[in-house]
């Protein structure tokens, strides 16, 4: 009977140790390679910059009026190309641009120029 009861103990505890050894292997994503986000301000304000991912906003950072930046989006899943859309706002005041939908791929690159007619902003994708 002690030995019935040590063995079924045994083969709970192997059970249990298998399960959390494929629970956490699967829980584990590979890390997808970030997108590229350069903005140039041609605006004759400050702006805010966001990427838009199904719905969600993500703020990237600030530009300075007349100046160049680059930012490094990493909401992408691995291996796949999503969605996105890339947006400004002016910073004191309500002007506001956001982008068409773009096809986007892990290490690829987005760049934004923002007019002093915010209206007139464009994007564009570049494949690496």
């Amino acid at each position: 009977m002690k030995n019935l009861l040590r063995a079924l103990v045994m083969s709970a505890a192997v059970l249990v140790a298998a399960a959390c050894a494929s629970a956490s292997g699967s829980s584990r994503k590979a890390a997808a390679e970030p997108v590229t986000v350069e903005v140039s301000n041609q605006n004759r304000r400050d702006v805010r910059v966001y990427v838009v991912r199904g719905g969600t906003s993500v703020r990237l950072g600030t530009v300075v009026s007349g100046r160049t930046a680059t930012f490094t989006y990493r909401g992408m899943s691995a291996g796949q190309s999503e969605t996105l859309q890339v947006g400004a706002d002016v910073i004191g005041g309500d002007a506001r641009y956001t982008s068409g939908s773009v096809r986007v791929a892990p290490g690829e690159r987005v760049a934004l120029r923002v007019e002093d007619l915010i209206q007139s902003s464009s994007i564009s994708v570049r494949r690496p």
